[in-house]
């Protein structure tokens, strides 16, 4: 997330959904042979490598998802870290992890899973390369190995075959849940140094329901995992096809494609009873916010000139008419209330009438004296609807605004320097709200552009960091939250949906919370 405003968040909430698509029999289940059925998914874009250190684009970790495992995983209803690869662990002074793993676990092409190999993995995470070295960051020797000064990270440690030792330079108890990832699935060592740079070119090896058949530049294939060490896969194979919207969408009508994640004009087809059943709908718990420049004024010291604007935004207009093919929900914080477990109204909600008054008491009565104000934005989905409607909202209380496209590489550095006001979306890297809260509202986030710093929210966040209990850190989060958002360094805009739309053939679809389906729990019906 460190890389870019919006994040196809890597996660393993699970939850249960009425669906439809088109594959296969569980052999454990079927009482006769039956005809082999596939599974055809569409995705906008067909994946460029296989190799998890360099890719974890939505596409890519859509077949990671199936393909291999992360260390642990998370448990449905809490949210909690549950056993996985891992089927157990300790921990000591909040800083060393010890992992119990699974002995039963295998790749796909037979070799037995070890801790040698959850070594090798996350040494291979932690390079210059890789995507997503900031989620191991906290290990102890991690930036000795980043900066290529070892070669080994002196934090990780094999004491035997079935037990992984991580240490960390201080207590981090939030660690724990960004091992489930499933950006951090497990690589298998010895097919990594076979292939060399041509790793994940065609294929890869995994430990999940699923492996690799084929891969070519308009299709990836996957066969049921017979080797997996979970619950065997009721489809018999999954193709993985690269479609426009447009395409996938017409194709669907002729029952060719079986599952596609963006339904085209969505508010009308959730109306038609053909569709309405098959379209799914769920939190990717991610925000969208409009972010305070508070490194320069006239934001910087004006908190009722702050609270204004968040007043003058109507969100509800957003979410219900500028969202085209997608939904979302109108937020009132930054951690959406699945994540949070808590459903309070936090910040205001839309009226042009209190906007005018706080405006006045910032100093600029009916905006007499206020500059105009820069917005900036880069493209993206709906990004210039929305900042449109932002702006007609604030100049209907004589907010005056100009809207500034900026190339996404270098939005940030303009963004600290000239912006006042910039539209954001931020997922979490895992699950756990800690992903959403430290890096947006701590003074050393890696998402405080806009200069946000209030020291008793910093102690919060740490002391969260240093709190085993998972009730409890979820307190202290929240107690932090709630705090930064009276400051109004930003204001809510939305919270993210994924949708998903399947064909009737298809049982007992359940999609993560990121819109990745359970594969292995798919059964069709035909």
């Amino acid at each position: 997330m460190r890389r870019q405003f919006t994040l196809i968040c890597c996660l393993l909430l699970v939850f249960s959904l009425t669906g439809c698509l088109k594959t296969g029999n569980n052999p454990a289940l079927a009482g006769s042979p039956a005809k082999e059925k596939t599974l055809v998914v569409a995705i906008p874009k067909m994946p460029f490598t296989l190799n998890p250190v360099i890719s974890n684009f939505f596409s890519d970790s859509l077949i990671y998802s199936a393909v291999s495992e992360p260390l642990i995983k998370y448990a449905i209803k809490t949210m909690e870290p549950a056993a996985g690869i891992a089927k157990s662990w300790d921990v000591k002074e909040g800083k060393i992890f010890i992992f119990h793993l699974n002995g039963n676990v295998y790749f796909s092409n037979g070799k037995q899973c070890t801790a040698h190999d959850f070594k090798y993995s996350y040494e291979k995470y932690l390079t210059p390369e890789s995507r997503v070295s900031y989620m191991l960051e906290a290990i102890s020797g991690s930036k000795e190995k980043l900066d290529g000064k070892a070669a080994d990270t002196k934090g990780i440690k094999v004491l035997d075959d079935f037990t992984l030792e991580i240490t960390l330079d201080k207590p981090n108890n939030n660690f724990l849940a960004a091992l489930g990832s499933p950006c951090l699935v497990v690589i298998n060592k010895d097919e990594v140094e076979q292939l060399g740079t041509n790793y994940g070119n065609n294929t890869i090896t995994g430990v999940g329901p699923f492996k690799v058949l084929h891969k070519d530049q308009n299709e990836i294939v996957l066969a049921r995992n017979d080797r997996y060490y979970g619950k065997k896969a009721y489809v018999d194979s999954i193709r993985f096809v690269e479609r426009s919207n447009e395409k996938a969408w017409n194709e669907y009508n002729k029952g060719i494609i079986d599952l596609m994640f963006v339904v085209p004009n969505l508010k009308t087809a959730i109306k038609n009873p053909k569709y309405k059943n098959n379209i799914k709908m769920f939190s990717d718990l991610g925000a969208t916010f409009l972010a305070f420049n508070l490194k320069k004024e006239p934001m910087k010291s004006n908190k009722k000139l702050r609270e204004a604007v968040s007043y003058a935004i109507n969100k509800e207009y957003i979410v219900n008419e500028v969202l085209n093919d997608s939904y979302g929900v109108v937020a009132d914080s930054i951690t959406p209330p699945i994540l949070s477990g808590r459903n309070v109204k936090t910040v205001p909600s839309y009226s042009k009438e209190i906007a005018k008054v706080l405006l006045a008491e910032a100093g600029y009565p009916n905006g007499r004296g206020l500059p105009e104000l820069n917005l900036t934005y880069h493209d993206r989905v709906s990004q210039k609807m929305i900042v449109e409607s932002v702006k007609k909202d604030l100049e209907s209380v004589n907010i005056k605004v100009k809207l500034i496209h900026a190339d996404e590489s270098l939005i940030v550095p303009y963004v600290e320097n000239e912006s006042d006001l910039f539209r954001v979306s931020w997922g979490p890297d895992y699950l756990d709200m800690d992903s959403l809260i430290q890096p947006i509202f701590h003074s050393k986030g890696s998402c405080t552009w806009g200069g946000y710093q209030n020291k008793d929210v910093d102690a919060l966040i740490d002391e969260a960091r240093l709190t085993p209990n998972f009730a409890e850190r979820k307190y202290l989060l929240t107690q932090a939250e709630e705090m930064a958002l009276q400051d109004y360094p930003l204001a809510p805009l939305y919270w993210g949906q994924f949708t998903s739309l399947s064909s009737s053939r298809v049982k007992n679809l359940q999609i993560s919370a990121v819109g990745y389906p359970v594969f292995e729990n798919i059964m069709i019906e035909e």
